[in-house]
């Protein structure tokens, strides 16, 4: 009987369905847009019952479209947004409220309120991650205070709040278990990333329970059996969660110290493998973890950028500066400009940490066109790269290999510009669903496909390798470009 793997990439815009051979090859792939719900300002949401009925076509049209039968795929693996929660009734799995994304700023004036030292410094050193509406926690707390339902359900010993991976394996499982795993559960700000547990003293400090949280697993676990009358006739176990950007990083295969991957999608997510050794806490860098298999504890350094594809999405949907993204590389063929973008569109990351500041044009004169407001956004994607993977190299962190992938990514112009800013070796694999492919490598160990992460290094996958071509000329316009955001943000 042919044996498949089927791996789920739930993603912020889409949900990916892949289908595997045991070799690790793509058979076949089906893409599922999700919406977004943005009711007020800096809040962004989505609807649960949608990101599920994603995954549910999706599986369905994998059978529409590829001779293969349910019984013939005998794992399932799944990753997830990362920081974007659901609440939920857990005897009835009915959500009390819209999944809050990863992207949503809502809590930025509580945030303001919590902060002192002593308790940064705290969430610093436990988690690795700063005190941020970014992460999980402050979402939480905002549902507790603000939603009727969720405080009903909770004075009933009836609630869940956890990543939304949790809430939509519950609904694709026959038996109802809650679990995370320890690459999602470090993006919460509840987790201690040194004894691999949740940490009481910032679930009180939340005004949280631990009552209400998922238990925590390794990321290769029986997460229950797929039930068949909702996953198409599937009866397979699910046998990985883990968050997609560390997904990502096993898709490239970065299994080693110093190997780096940067996905370019709705946002911009660089992971640098560190090893076994926690490292240094650095003020501006996040430390967060690595799938885990059996009971190895591995860490990675994370520089993320808030918009990337979204930037460019804003720039045709909302500024309507272009129709379709295949117009995109001629429109950046234009000449260079003074013209400069400020990305805060969403707040900036690393290394400003600030939710308060807004994107900006600057630089306009009256020879100033829509091409050149195109570039300053795509050149500034770049600049932001540079940005934090100085700051990644100036911590003592060695980066010796880059590997990119993401839809962005497709930018010649970016590739080129990017490496051209960097100075070293760019590879970009042909493999087409990196993050997918990682779920896929984490499902195969599971089963014994490969017997060690030694075994899938050998594996041969085409690749295309960007020399490093460094410009000074590039370089200088990075300083200022670094000078106009650091004037922006301080207004």
């Amino acid at each position: 009987m042919k044996e498949y793997i089927l791996s789920i990439d739930q993603g912020t815009t889409s949900t990916k369905v892949v289908l595997y051979n045991l070799k690790g090859k793509v058979l076949i792939s089906v893409i599922k847009p999700i919406g977004i719900i943005t009711p007020k300002r800096n809040w962004v949401e989505q609807s649960p019952d949608k990101i599920y009925l994603s995954i549910v076509t999706g599986i369905k049209d994998i059978f529409s479209n590829f001779n293969v039968l349910p019984k013939e795929i005998v794992a399932v693996a799944i990753d997830n947004q990362g920081e974007t929660i659901i609440p939920f009734n857990k005897s009835t799995l009915e959500p009390l409220y819209n999944a809050i994304v990863w992207q949503d700023n809502r809590t930025t004036v509580e945030i303001k309120s919590y902060k002192n030292p002593e308790i940064e410094k705290y969430i610093k050193k436990n988690t690795g991650l700063f005190l941020d509406p970014y992460f999980s926690a402050p979402k939480m707390k905002w549902l507790m205070d603000n939603i009727q339902g969720v405080q009903n359900e909770n004075k009933n010993n009836n609630l869940i709040i956890a990543t939304s991976e949790v809430w939509l394996i519950n609904k694709l499982v026959k038996r109802k278990s809650y679990f995370t795993d320890v690459t999602t559960a470090s993006r919460t700000m509840l987790f201690d990333i040194a004894q691999y547990k949740w940490d009481d003293k910032l679930i009180s400090f939340f005004d949280l329970h631990r009552s209400i949280l998922p238990g925590i697993t390794p990321t290769i676990f029986n997460y229950g059996i797929t039930d068949p009358k909702i996953c198409s006739g599937i009866e397979a176990p699910v046998v990985s969660s883990v968050v997609d950007q560390q997904s990502a990083l096993y898709g490239h295969r970065c299994f080693n110290t110093g190997d780096a991957k940067l996905t370019l999608g709705t946002g911009g997510f660089l992971l640098v493998n560190t090893g076994s050794k926690l490292p240094v806490q650095n003020k501006k860098l996040i430390t967060t973890i690595s799938p885990q298999i059996k009971n190895e504890k591995q860490y990675i350094i994370d520089g993320g950028i808030y918009t990337v594809g979204s930037a460019l999405e804003w720039l045709k949907n909302k500024i309507e500066l272009f129709g379709s993204f295949d117009e995109l590389e001629d429109l950046l063929k234009c000449r260079d400009s003074n013209v400069f973008f400020v990305p805060a569109l969403a707040g900036l990351s690393v290394p400003y940490w600030t939710t308060e500041s807004s994107g900006a044009f600057v630089g306009f004169g009256l020879e100033s066109d829509k091409k050149q407001m195109v570039k300053a956004v795509m050149e500034s994607i770049a600049f932001r790269i540079y940005q934090i993977i100085n700051l990644i190299k100036s911590s003592g962190t060695n980066i010796t290999s880059l590997s990119v992938d993401g839809g962005v990514s497709k930018s010649l112009f970016l590739i080129n510009y990017i490496s051209e800013l960097l100075g070293i070796d760019l590879l970009l694999p042909e493999e087409k669903e990196i993050t997918a492919l990682g779920g896929c490598y984490l499902a195969g160990l599971s089963l014994g496909v490969w017997s060690d992460l030694n075994e899938i290094k050998k594996i041969n996958r085409k690749k295309s390798l960007i020399k490093n071509s460094i410009d000074e000329n590039t370089r200088v316009k990075f300083e200022k470009w670094r000078k106009i955001v650091d004037a922006v943000i301080n207004i």
